[in-house]
């Protein structure tokens, strides 16, 4: 087995609500996303064996709930989903040294539980999936430019902890995970 490292990459004055994490394979950089309880979200990013650096890229006065982020290759561009308590799933994006954008993907009237994103590649989407407080596990989807849509894929009656969702790209399936209050994690796969 080989041996585990571990590194304090930042400190934050406020409590962490929120983190997600992708790399930036055009540039070798890792990239943490780190939402805190007064509503700040902050860019934490290092090259290995270089200095970590962080930017504050946005500010939710009504509280972040949780964050999710990826990178989307074929665009350069980097994107934050931010889930905050007053139901708004906002989506925060830039490319590298340009500026910071942000739009409001839609509400949600019920509370946000849990929020991911990704990426698909074969059909240039973007994807977030939330959890929200009536079990409902629900996929936010778009193509840069065009109109937001979203289903409701799944509901929990045992309620929703927390979310998880990726894409697969050599079999061209997408899957959104729920872990649940009684304990099951639940995969909803399409």
């Amino acid at each position: 087995m080989s041996s585990v490292s571990q590194d304090v990459l930042a400190s934050f004055s406020n409590a962490i609500f929120g983190v997600a994490g992708y790399y930036v394979t055009g540039e070798g950089t890792q990239h943490v996303i780190v939402g805190t309880s007064d509503g700040t979200v902050t860019e934490v990013y290092w090259k290995s064996g270089q200095g970590v650096h962080q930017d504050v890229l946005a500010n939710f006065p009504s509280g972040i709930v949780e964050v999710g982020g990826y990178y989307v290759a074929n665009e350069g561009t980097q994107h934050v989903i931010v889930g905050t308590s007053d139901g708004n799933l906002t989506e925060v994006y830039w490319r590298s040294g340009q500026g910071i954008h942000q739009d409001v993907l839609t509400n949600f009237s019920n509370s946000i539980i849990g929020v991911a994103g990704y990426y698909v590649t074969n059909e240039g989407t973007q994807h977030a999936i939330v959890g929200t407080g009536d079990g409902n596990l629900t996929e936010v989807y778009w193509r840069s430019g065009q109109g937001v849509h979203q289903d409701v894929l799944a509901n929990f009656a045992s309620g929703i902890a927390d979310v998880g969702g990726y894409y697969v790209a050599d079999e061209g399936t997408q899957h959104a995970i729920a872990g649940n209050f009684d304990g099951t994690l639940n995969e909803v796969y399409w």
